[in-house]
């Protein structure tokens, strides 16, 4: 599967909800913009990208559910390593 980054895609739908927010009176800085890529592979170079566009919050979606608790603890380590440290420095 082809790595797929989706922070210019989030850009625009970002710009037509402050469109949307512009009549009613309300800025893009009174909300919380929380995505999820789903089952879209990104990186953890995405992060600040996402950030930049203003999303607030990513969720990453862990399809698999581990089958042990030790397997699931490995797994809660590699996440650490994989996201956790990387959005601590931007």
């Amino acid at each position: 599967m082809p790595k797929v980054t989706l922070p210019d895609e989030v850009a625009a739908k970002i710009r037509k909800l402050e469109e949307l927010l512009r009549p009613t009176g309300r800025k893009l800085s009174e909300i919380e913009i929380i995505i999820s890529p789903y089952t879209k592979e990104i990186s953890p170079d995405d992060l600040k990208r996402y950030r930049d566009v203003g999303v607030s919050e990513i969720v990453i979606v862990n399809i698999r559910a581990p089958r042990t608790p030790e397997e699931a603890a490995m797994r809660l380590e590699e996440a650490a390593r994989k996201w956790i440290e990387p959005a601590s420095k931007i």
